[in-house]
């Protein structure tokens, strides 16, 4: 499939995206017992992104784009992953609806869009990516912990800060979106401005039916710093009817065969 910007700027987010993954692996329990789930999304904005415009009704944010699908999240074995090219194509449906278009023509892009999607096994690093820290849990992660005079908090959490380490010691679909000053990119600097992290508990679930319910109950924070991490209820978001249809507005990058990649 086809590599764009391949040697300046693929290469510089694979490493970036490796290095905000949790901790892959196996134990998916699935189909024991079927629920609808809770999806998490927390999107972080650094100094740099904060400078940017977000998008405005007829000022929409113009990006290209990567994707690595579930390259850095493999799924497990029996669980069907979801169609590359239809989630594509709903997320750039998701995000168009959030203002962000992808570019058409040449200098028109701004931001660049790192993508992917998968399975997260069980383990509290997770943490990090389901923004513990912004609740003030990743104290959970240092050495020691029991020594930490925050264990007398542990029986105050809130709601919101209880659901966040339940899901960091569970098995978890995870979705991520990384924005990049696409200017800066090419002249071979990493300027990163806002990570948006979607994640959701995998036991007894299908990521082929699952995926794309958490993107399109993600699609109103994707970009938009939140405060703490978002949880909502998508018991009937999840029971429509999507019709996410054949994608045509992404490409897919398969960074381990790009000979065979399909032009745009």
């Amino acid at each position: 499939m086809k590599t764009y910007r391949w040697s300046t700027s693929a290469a510089v987010l694979l490493g970036s995206f490796l290095l905000s993954s949790p901790l892959q692996g196996e134990g998916f329990l699935g189909f024991l017992t079927r629920r609808e789930p809770d999806i998490l999304t927390v999107t972080d904005v650094t100094e740099e992104g904060r400078a940017w415009p977000s998008p405005e009704p007829g000022k929409p944010v113009y990006y290209e784009a990567i994707s690595f699908g579930t390259r850095n999240f493999p799924g497990l074995p029996g669980d069907p992953t979801p169609n590359s090219r239809a989630m594509l194509n709903l997320i750039v449906k998701t995000l168009a609806k959030q203002g962000f278009v992808r570019a058409r023509k040449k200098g028109e892009a701004k931001v660049f869009l790192s993508i992917g999607w998968g399975y997260s096994r069980a383990n509290l690093s997770a943490l990090t990516f389901l923004g513990g820290d912004k609740l003030d849990l990743t104290w959970e992660l240092e050495s020691g912990p029991m020594l930490s005079p925050n264990v007398l908090r542990r029986d105050f959490r809130d709601a919101t800060e209880v659901k966040v380490m339940e899901a960091a010691n569970s098995d978890l679909y995870i979705a991520s979106i990384q924005a990049f000053d696409l200017v800066a990119l090419d002249a071979g600097k990493k300027k990163l401005l806002w990570h948006t992290r979607i994640a959701c508990e995998a036991t007894g679930l299908s990521m082929a039916e699952t995926m794309p319910t958490m993107i399109i109950a993600a699609g109103p924070f994707i970009g938009r710093e939140t405060k703490k991490p978002v949880w909502r209820d998508v018991t009937e978001l999840r029971k429509a009817n999507v019709d996410i249809g054949e994608a045509k507005m992404l490409e897919y990058v398969d960074p381990a065969d790009p000979k065979n990649s399909p032009a745009k």
